[in-house]
């Protein structure tokens, strides 16, 4: 039988508000039942989200901002999934807001930013618009805007239904003010969470609960690079690997609120001047992986888009390029001779850059990384001291075995 869920959090606050202190962190969970599964796609948060200045006053027009294509899910730092009776961890992204950035970058087109992405999220086109909804939410000088938004994973974009013989537990940390806004200075805004609560979809009262789970998982590895020469290795110890992929922001942004915490740039080797790659290589223990040949640019120096191979494996190693329905990327939001100035009202969706690759084109059964390093080498025209940090995140597939007592993760 289907049945439809509506759950507050289990450390839900005395006063229904939820903010960045204390413990920043929402629990959500699903109790054990060995008759049911839920639908991961039909999980959504819900709530009403308010901004404020630092003096607890509506924020002054045009003096702040949300990312503009996240909205919502700006707030976000990581996402966590765990099995409620001994808290074995499905899926865990750290850097959330840095992985739907990009995820949704490729898979989101301007259209679906401005309709049914806009009354979900809260996602605009400019930066200008994403102040618009942080101070005037709903209009009559309210900053309070209601939302609806999945949230966006392996696990709950798969198609299987998820046991609930060993319970669920869902947790998103919530991100620091200064790495959600882009403000002023001189201004300190923050927000607040109510009636927050989640929703979707089980079936209950089953006979033949599948005790197999096959889904797909995000991992997520964080480094810095300050040099012309880059190397980016992992052991990322998984047998299924599917693709990574790369995106870059100065390190400077990292709780700043006079910089984008979430921007998808370019290597830069100034606040306002893009670094160009020269050459990339993907290796697996010191071999070439899929792309046999290193990706070259000997003019790379002139070039006024982003080198258009890369974006292509980039774009392929989150969606197969050959089935993207709808993506935002274009040579508009690639473009390296446009002004990177944080206060500037960017191109339209906001900037899209990154480096990536898909291991496993046909099969789709992915490349084994168990017991070997995953490196990523790149040469670049940054010469300044300004380091920037890469953010990557592994598409991986998992299955998951379910027994009375217990249950067995293979990565």
């Amino acid at each position: 039988m289907s049945q439809y869920f509506h759950l507050l959090p289990s450390n839900q606050p005395s006063n229904n508000v939820i903010k960045f202190e204390g413990v920043p962190l929402i629990n959500f969970t699903l109790a054990q039942n060995p008759n049911a599964t839920v639908q991961g796609s039909s999980i959504r948060l819900n709530g009403k989200l308010t901004c404020k200045a630092s003096n607890g006053a509506v924020i002054t027009g045009g003096t702040a901002n949300l990312d503009e294509r996240l909205g919502i899910y700006s707030l976000f730092d990581r996402l966590s999934i765990s099995l409620l009776n001994n808290s074995q961890i499905l899926e865990e992204i750290k850097f959330y807001n840095s992985f739907l950035s990009s995820y949704l970058s490729v898979t989101t087109s301007e259209q679906q930013i401005l309709t049914s992405d806009n009354v979900q999220r809260g996602s605009v086109i400019s930066q200008g618009q994403g102040s618009d909804i942080v101070v005037n939410g709903t209009g009559a000088g309210e900053s309070t805007i209601f939302f609806s938004i999945q949230l966006p994973c392996g696990l709950f974009l798969g198609q299987n239904p998820i046991p609930l013989m060993h319970g669920l537990v869902i947790s998103l940390n919530l991100c620091p003010p200064s790495q959600a806004f882009r403000a002023d200075a001189g201004t300190a805004p923050y927000y607040e969470l109510s009636d927050v609560h989640l929703s979707g979809r089980m079936m209950t009262g089953m006979q033949n609960v599948p005790r197999t789970l096959v889904y797909n998982s995000i991992q997520s590895y964080y480094s810095v690079i300050n040099s012309a020469f880059a190397t980016l290795n992992f052991n990322l110890g998984t047998s299924q690997t599917l693709g990574s992929w790369v995106v870059f922001r100065p390190s400077e942004n990292t709780n700043n609120y006079e910089k984008s915490g979430t921007r998808n740039l370019p290597i830069m080797k100034s606040a306002t001047s893009p670094a160009v790659i020269k050459d990339l290589q993907f290796l697996q223990n010191g071999v070439k992986i899929q792309l046999q040949y290193p990706i070259e640019d000997d003019n790379a120096e002139n070039q006024t888009l982003f080198n258009s191979q890369i974006t292509r494996n980039f774009i392929s190693a989150i969606r197969n390029f050959s089935s993207l329905g709808n993506t935002g990327v274009s040579p508009i939001n690639t473009n390296l001779t446009t002004t990177f100035n944080d206060e500037h009202d960017k191109v339209k969706g906001d900037f899209i850059y990154g480096i990536g690759l898909r291991m496993d084109y046909y099969s789709d059964q992915g490349v084994n990384m168990v017991g070997g390093n995953f490196t990523i080498q790149f040469t670049s025209t940054l010469d300044t001291d300004f380091p920037n940090s890469a953010y990557m995140f592994v598409h991986t597939r998992n299955t998951v075995n379910f027994g009375d007592t217990g249950v067995q993760v293979l990565n």
